[in-house]
């Protein structure tokens, strides 16, 4: 779904803060529980969840939304599609206030590999056609696994499956 309608289902979200959702500065939600029926009680339970990536999100209308988006444009200001919340610390689930920052995408990226030194993916290191075939010649010779030969020669096992299998370095 497109970041322009998603940051409407914020805005959206946000309208409801306080009778059924409660936005805290410290970037949980929460919400009211529902007895039978549709009769809200005074009772409270955490509405977020961290997702595969590390992110914090929470389901509104049939569509999960970033927690950190919410806290943002609840407690700093208004979104803007064009750019990035960044998480200044680098965990993706701290979303409180103090760690977030707006920016652009290419300021969110030298965050990501100049100031947290994450390394670029394995995936993306350069070969040649004689690294490819030296790969399938030790598949076919040595009884190796792809993760085995992901390790000795640096690069993701999808990589080597691709050499092996001849989709890539033909």
């Amino acid at each position: 779904m497109p970041i322009a309608k998603l940051d409407s289902l914020v805005e959206e979200f946000l309208k409801e803060d306080g009778f059924i959702y409660s936005i805290k500065e410290d970037g949980s939600i929460w919400t009211k529980l529902s007895k039978r029926g549709n009769n809200l009680t005074d009772s409270w339970r955490r509405l977020d969840r961290k997702d595969s990536r590390g992110y914090v999100r929470c389901r509104y209308k049939s569509v999960y939304l970033l927690v950190h988006r919410i806290i943002y444009a609840k407690f700093i200001g208004k979104l803007d599609e064009t750019l990035e919340i960044n998480h200044k610390n680098g965990i993706r689930n701290d979303n409180s206030l103090s760690n977030l920052e707006l920016i652009s995408c290419s300021d969110n990226l030298k965050h990501k590999y100049r100031v947290l030194k994450v390394p670029a993916s394995k995936g993306f290191k350069k070969i040649n056609n004689d690294i490819a075939n030296k790969i399938r010649e030790d598949y076919a010779t040595k009884d190796v696994s792809y993760r085995d030969l992901a390790e000795e020669y640096d690069l993701c096992r999808s990589s080597i499956c691709y050499i092996i299998n001849y989709k890539t370095w033909r």
